[in-house]
């Protein structure tokens, strides 16, 4: 089980070359690698989870003036998927939300992507509503949401 990796809030200065290419290889929708370059900061947080190397990470956006935060991606390293990382890089990441005084977050995510929904329904969301058709590949998305 690796639970040892390092918890990172990346800012402005931070080299996110291994965001992007974590991005690149492994989600089903990534960024351009100027998209990363341009992330704007001040509406945004991103964190990070390493051991040798990047292990996992997450983007966040944040609704102005409601303590919401919006989950755009949170990625783990397919070949550690099972292996402990995902439980400890989730509780660092509500404890940072939670002093930064965030009370919710919502996310959607493809109806048929079941192992992120059960980690998802895991660690305490719950469903608002399926929207048909969400995705540009025409999958459904489901709207999950978590009070902190």
């Amino acid at each position: 089980m690796n639970t040892t990796g390092n918890f990172h809030e990346l800012g402005p200065a931070s080299n996110l070359n291994d965001v992007a290419q974590m991005d690149e290889k492994h989600f089903p929708h990534p960024w351009k690698p100027l998209d990363w370059k341009e992330l704007d900061f001040s509406k945004h947080l991103l964190y990070s989870w390493s051991g040798e190397k990047l292990e996992a990470f997450a983007l966040f956006g944040l609704v102005p003036g409601d303590g919401t935060a919006h989950l755009y991606k949170i990625q783990i390293d397919p070949a550690l998927q099972g292996k402990g990382v995902s439980l400890p890089f989730w509780s660092a990441i509500l404890e940072n939300l939670r002093q930064k005084n965030v009370k919710n977050i919502y996310l959607e995510v493809e109806s048929s992507n079941d192992r992120a929904i059960g980690f998802y329904k895991k660690v305490g969301f719950s469903c608002l509503r399926r929207v048909k058709g969400y995705y540009s590949n025409g999958s459904d998305g489901l709207m999950l949401q978590i009070t902190l």
